[in-house]
């Protein structure tokens, strides 16, 4: 036996549980003003859309004006058509150590034009700017002791 291993403990090629050592967690239903405000807080998403009859995902970065979600990408990217006649989702979550949440945004795409200033720094960029439609949100935290 390693001397660091006691009889207690399950040999390396044993099956370990996990999870077992995590506190419950309470679930919460966000309010779409929750929703809007934990968005704006972070800036790293993804983009889920169907292509060819396959599942796509891609990360992207995002900004929140005015309840709408603002996209500025290297061009090279792959990207959902952006026609505005197909909804699209988009997801973002985070974890700030004592809540974890996600939230889901369905909505219509439209390509806006290439900003000036990236133009002119030589950035081949897109600025999609995002409408949406439904919105929602999940959130995990630690229960309350006592």
């Amino acid at each position: 036996m390693p001397p660091t291993q006691t009889a207690a403990d399950p040999p390396d090629s044993a099956p370990r549980q996990i999870g077992t050592q995590v506190p419950p967690l309470d679930a919460a239903v966000l309010t779409e003003n929750v929703c809007w405000a934990l968005l704006s807080g972070q800036h790293q998403g993804r983009f889920l859309f169907a292509e060819k009859g396959h599942l796509t995902v891609t990360p992207v970065t995002y900004d929140v004006s005015e309840r709408t979600v603002h996209f500025l990408e290297p061009s090279g990217r792959p990207w959902p058509p952006i026609d505005g006649a197909e909804p699209i989702t988009f997801e973002s979550d985070g974890n700030d150590g004592v809540m974890v949440w996600s939230v889901t945004v369905e909505g219509l795409p439209l390509l806006r034009q290439h900003t000036a200033s990236a133009s002119a720094e030589g950035l081949h960029v897109r600025h999609v700017q995002f409408f949406p439609t439904k919105i929602r949100g999940i959130a995990y935290g630690q229960r309350a002791a006592g």
